[in-house]
């Protein structure tokens, strides 16, 4: 099913390399929330199954990590490099790309990103959904699909707007991830709080060069 399973047990993954592994994911971590996370570092996973890294009721810090190539499942979901379920993930220096769904999706976890790359991913590089929250500082979205960040109706309300959660970031460090956001896929940031949609908008062709995104609400 698997690469590499951890069920009920932590230690760390480390300088691996997984290619056309496992038919769930590369790499299953499963009710693996102790004192300290299940640590993925420096690993290179390529063409899993529907999932790079399946977490499940764990904790889980993964740093310097590649992953690319996550395929759809037999429905046509998934594909996602990171696939968490009421988890907590620390996501730190990874770059996940080119893979069919997107790059992280977390449902009822809780998400911190640093300085990731969510470069052509088939969905959007970010998806949090019933009520997942998320803070990001530093990352880089460019070319995801559907939009750089998705957040379901819970998860809109539980997370802070964008912004405002990497405040506390350096000023030229939230500039870069705020452009970063603008220019890719369709929608910067595409959110449904109660059913309000939030879309921030491509500057249109013959716009002045440097000028702000738009955003407007429905």
């Amino acid at each position: 099913v698997a690469g590499v399973a951890m069920v009920n047990s932590h230690g760390s993954v480390e300088n691996v390399t997984l290619a056309r592994g496992g038919t769930d994911a590369a790499i299953s971590i499963t009710r693996s929330d102790g004192k300290k996370p299940v640590l993925l570092i420096d690993n290179r996973i390529s063409n899993p199954g529907p999932m790079g890294v399946h977490v499940t009721e764990s904790a889980v810090t993964a740093r310097g990590n590649t992953i690319t190539g996550a395929k759809l499942d037999a429905e046509k979901d998934m594909g996602d490099a990171f696939y968490a379920v009421d988890s907590r993930l620390v996501i730190e220096q990874n770059v996940m790309r080119g893979n069919a769904g997107s790059g992280v999706t977390a449902l009822r976890s809780q998400v911190r990103l640093n300085g990731n790359g969510f470069i052509g991913n088939g969905r959007s590089g970010l998806l949090l959904l019933d009520g997942s929250r998320g803070s990001a500082t530093g990352n880089s979205f460019d070319r995801n699909h559907k939009s750089g960040v998705e957040l379901g109706p819970r998860s809109a309300r539980e997370t802070a707007p964008w912004a405002a959660r990497s405040a506390s970031a350096p000023v030229r460090t939230r500039r870069k991830e705020a452009e970063s956001l603008r220019s890719d896929g369709p929608f910067g940031v595409l959110a449904f709080p109660s059913g309000c949609r939030i879309r921030t908008h491509r500057p249109r062709k013959g716009a002045t060069r440097g000028a702000p995104a738009r955003t407007s609400a429905s």
